[in-house]
């Protein structure tokens, strides 16, 4: 049987009941992962207040709609005052790892005019 004459004796019969099944699939999909899966809730929930936010507000800027956050989201600790520790200690880390460099190559100097 031939691609054409499969198309047009099978599918063509069986067309409209396929549509309806890939309908009910997609719509039974997502029920079944909303009525399960809890991290799937609140991701949509969280997605769709963030959009009707943005939406409401005027379209503020993807910044300020992500720092809507949840309260046990990992990003609501973070603070200015976090951030500066977090600034301070980088440059702390960062001036003790010139410190080593600098006295790397002094002692490689040294051990060079040995």
């Amino acid at each position: 049987m031939f691609t054409y004459q499969f198309h047009s004796y099978v599918y063509t019969s069986v067309a409209d009941v396929l549509d309806l099944l890939s309908l009910i699939n997609c719509y039974v999909a997502f029920t079944v992962y909303v009525l399960t899966s809890s991290t799937y809730r609140e991701t949509l929930v969280e997605l769709l207040t963030r959009t009707v936010r943005c939406d409401w507000e005027g379209q503020k800027s993807k910044a300020n709609s992500r720092a809507v956050s949840r309260k046990n989201s990992p990003a609501a600790a973070i603070t200015p005052a976090a951030v500066r520790r977090a600034h301070k200690a980088r440059e702390e880390a960062a001036e003790e790892i010139e410190k080593r460099v600098v006295a790397a190559a002094v002692n490689i100097e040294e051990g060079a005019k040995l």
